[in-house]
């Protein structure tokens, strides 16, 4: 395994600049729209930006720089060709495929010793952040690419079976609630 900076194989794509008005609109995916579950396109909203920046597109992973640090990675089923992301979002572009796969990178960059290394970079005032600058010279170890995809693989079923079993929790927490109220009707009779 051997470790590369982010800038030996990813282009780092800053953000738009959203303002309140009187400049061109555009479609952004807020923070919000952002986790290691994916992409929520339903909070995708048309925005007034002062800046243009490239569309993400499937295989970029995001990065959301401001506070904690949310990566996703665009799958293929993208609702809009023209999704920008704010200011606060890298968008990482792998020019080296033969290096990274995407899948790893998103791993990579969830994993909490990666977040911890993250935080310990932060700088500004109440809302903290990475500079790109800083970011760009970010070690990353790259195992070959079989292992990476082995490894994104199973990432990828950790996260499903992690999905499936908050949906059982939650189908049982209401199951539980609506016993419980019928069980109290009953007994008020």
């Amino acid at each position: 395994m051997k470790t590369y900076k982010i800038k030996d194989f990813v282009d780092i794509i800053t953000g738009i600049t959203i303002v309140n008005s009187g400049a061109e609109t555009c479609r952004v995916i807020p923070i919000r729209g952002i986790d290691k579950n994916g992409i929520n396109y339903s909070c995708v909203e048309s925005v007034f930006a002062t800046t243009r920046s490239k569309p993400i597109r499937s295989g970029d992973v995001l990065l959301a720089n401001r506070g904690r640090f949310c990566v996703a990675l665009v799958e293929d089923d993208l609702p809009y060709k023209d999704i920008s992301t704010p200011s606060f979002v890298f968008t990482l572009r792998i020019f080296m495929q033969d290096l990274i796969l995407p899948e790893y990178l998103y791993y990579y960059l969830n994993m909490s010793k990666v977040q911890n290394k993250l935080f310990s970079f932060q700088q500004g005032g109440n809302i903290q952040f990475v500079s790109k600058a800083e970011f760009m010279n970010f070690d990353i170890a790259i195992p070959a690419l079989d292992k990476q995809h082995r490894i994104a693989q199973l990432y990828k079923n950790i996260l499903k079976s992690q999905r499936i079993m908050e949906r059982k929790i939650y189908l049982l927490s209401k199951f539980s609630n609506n016993v419980t109220n019928q069980l109290g009707e009953h007994n008020e009779q």
